[in-house]
């Protein structure tokens, strides 16, 4: 299913080289940033520039404390199966790369509704524009081709992110259930 650009208000402003202050004014109300490279998204500094009570913005920023990885990206893809395949508990949240698909190893849970299956963790398998970036662009580096959507699995814990004004920020998503069916995957 493809993803959109976001309906929000449009960033004039690019991030800063580090993570601001919390509370700190901001220029631009919706830019959202991130800094850090673990390949789980959610593992990286996260900050939004939202309005205070008083209408001005300031930066609301959260640092997650994750567990250091137990796992890197296998060598390859798995071949196993058409979904993916299974992973282990030690890759959860990992996105992984090969030949211009992105593989991120999730639960069987998506957005609340769990499936069973006799293997709880899957390759989540989405493929990529050539343009995308080979790995999770932090939100608010530059991009150059603007309204370029890379889909790195959202639906599985992963990123989708789209080139807005030169930036990169989060891609709107619809509900994955209309277009699969249910499935998930």
């Amino acid at each position: 299913m493809p993803l959109s650009s976001p309906a929000a208000t449009t960033p004039s402003a690019m991030c800063p080289f580090s993570p601001p202050v919390t509370s700190s004014p901001c220029a631009s109300f919706g830019l959202e940033c991130t800094w850090g490279s673990d390949p789980r998204e959610d593992c990286r500094t996260w900050a939004t520039c939202a309005r205070r009570p008083s209408g001005a913005p300031a930066w609301v920023v959260m640092n997650r404390d994750c567990p250091a990885l137990k796992a890197s990206c296998p060598a390859t893809a798995s071949p196993s199966s058409p979904d993916g395949g299974p992973c282990a508990d030690s890759e959860l949240g990992l996105t992984c790369m090969y030949c211009g698909t992105a593989y991120t190893c999730a639960d069987n849970c998506i957005g609340g509704v769990c499936f069973s299956d006799p293997n709880p963790n899957h390759w989540f398998m989405t493929a990529l524009d050539a343009r995308c970036p080979s790995s999770v662009p932090n939100l608010g580096d530059q991009c150059a081709d603007q309204a370029l959507v890379c889909d790195y699995n959202h639906y599985s814990r992963g990123l989708g992110a789209v080139c807005q004004d030169g930036l990169w920020q989060i891609a709107g998503v619809a509900c994955p259930f209309a277009a699969n069916g249910g499935s998930g995957r």
